[in-house]
């Protein structure tokens, strides 16, 4: 099973035609890494988690954080040490994977299971310094992407949604993209030429190559441990840099001329083509999309990858076509009348009675309430939350008035004060719109304009969260 996990990337990638790497501009500026203090590792252990489990060192995270004050300046010392040599320590980068069922399909067969990966608590400590300041380089300089929402300070699904969905009109068609194990088949040159064209370069290129390079694993069930495999591509599973890198990784496929545009979360990608000769212009993008992944070491996974045709005309590509796809959690329809959405909420939050029945304590209740309803209906409502929500209110109402569950903000409010909130967030960018752009917004918005008018210029609401109400 330990081959199986430590070898999945490279069998796929080696299936992949070799082509050229893409040229890449390079970026003039380079990075420095700031020496590292004792007072940033007390802060980063600070912030440990002391319910995680433990990695392949063995050491307790509680025993880490009890020791902190003595720890933090040996650390110092080899953590600073580490970037004047361009060395990570081999020890800080074992992984050890506990495999996870996914309960579907047979025990015999390792794909049937979930890697997770456990990585020494040490080399993550280190791994959150070089991650500060590898993500502040790159914001400082907008190396990434303004298409890119994942793993990124205030970006998240929601906006990445809103984006797509704002876009649409009877004259789009969305291709929802999926790969292969995208994280798992970054090729390690490629990866580190990318880094040193953005400005990674001298001894802080020698430290991120040595942190990819001689990287092992193994897989621990119930109380043995496999033999020892090496990882040879992929960034590493279980660590606060993978999906960074990842980021840098996929970073230069929104440089590509395309007739549509791209939002990406990660690697969830959607290609949003929009006007005349709508098919001719999609599978002229897939083409060099198809060509940009593999000379990049990635994967199209034909199968999955789906798009909706808004225009409603009876064209085909040679992908599935479908009515709705489930795009990070949210469920787009091709009338975007959200009803498959709002239906799988309904669904959810009828589980709500069962868990509330056993509470006692107030508070506990409201916590209860809030993890099984509140966080389903406040996901994405900003997207669907002006559309049919009569039902969604009764159970809401129902469910609050049955537990006597007290100082809960209703569903249309907490769409109100959502939508305030996307306002205030992105005023330099509304203030940008033109006047038939703001009337479109201010429409979704359902708001009149005097009160749109106050809402822009920052009307006095509470920021706290929906469940503070």
């Amino acid at each position: 099973m330990n081959k199986f996990f430590a070898n999945i990337g490279s069998e796929l990638a080696s299936k992949i035609p070799k082509l050229k790497y893409e040229k890449l501009d390079s970026n003039p500026n380079s990075i420095y890494l700031s020496e590292i203090t004792k007072k940033e590792i007390e802060i980063k252990i600070n912030l440990l988690k002391i319910d995680k489990a433990c990695g392949s060192d063995k050491i307790p995270i509680k025993l880490v954080k009890n020791l902190k004050y003595i720890l933090s300046e040996p650390l110092a010392y080899i953590f600073n040490l580490s970037i004047q040599t361009g060395i990570f320590p081999d020890r800080l980068k074992l992984a050890t994977i506990t495999p996870i069922y996914k309960n579907e399909g047979s025990l015999s067969d390792p794909s049937n299971f979930r890697p997770i990966s456990l990585l020494p608590i040490i080399g993550k400590i280190f791994e959150k310094c070089l991650y500060e300041r590898l993500y502040s380089f790159l914001e400082k300089y907008n190396l990434l992407s303004r298409k890119q929402f994942g793993f990124r300070n205030n970006k998240n699904t929601e906006e990445a949604i809103n984006l797509v969905v704002d876009s649409i009109d009877d004259s789009t068609l969305i291709t929802f993209l999926d790969l292969k194990k995208a994280f798992d088949t970054v090729d390690f040159k490629i990866l580190l030429y990318k880094l040193e064209q953005l400005g990674i370069r001298g001894k802080s290129l020698d430290l991120f190559a040595s942190y990819l390079d001689n990287r092992f694993c193994n897989t621990k069930i119930g109380n043995k441990i496999s033999n020892l495999e090496q990882i040879t591509c992929g960034v590493p599973q279980g660590s606060c840099l993978g999906p960074l890198l990842f980021l840098i990784y996929i970073n230069s496929i929104t440089d590509l001329k395309l007739n549509g545009e791209l939002v990406l979360f990660a690697d969830d990608t959607a290609l949003i083509v929009k006007g005349n000769k709508l098919y001719e212009k999609t599978n002229e993008d897939l083409t060099k999309i198809q060509n940009w992944l593999h000379q990049n070491k990635l994967t199209l996974n034909l199968q999955k990858t789906e798009y909706i045709d808004f225009s409603k005309t009876d064209n085909q590509l040679d992908i599935k076509k479908v009515n709705s796809y489930k795009y990070l959690g949210c469920i787009i329809d091709v009338d975007l009348s959200f009803k498959q959405h709002i239906e799988h909420i309904e669904k959810q939050i009828k589980k709500a009675p069962k868990a509330l029945y056993v509470c006692k304590d107030e508070n506990f209740k409201k916590s209860v309430f809030s993890a099984f309803v509140m966080s389903f209906l406040n996901y994405s409502i900003t997207t669907w939350g002006n559309k049919n929500i009569k039902n969604l209110s009764k159970i809401q109402e129902k469910i609050i008035t049955r537990f006597n569950i007290k100082n809960i903000i209703s569903l249309e409010q907490l769409y109100t004060y959502n939508r305030i909130k996307l306002v205030r967030k992105n005023k330099l960018d509304l203030s940008k719109l033109s006047a038939l752009e703001l009337e479109t917004y201010n429409k979704t918005l359902n708001l009149s304009e005097s009160k749109f008018k106050t809402y822009f210029n920052y009307v006095n609401i509470p920021v706290q969260n929906y469940s503070d109400f």
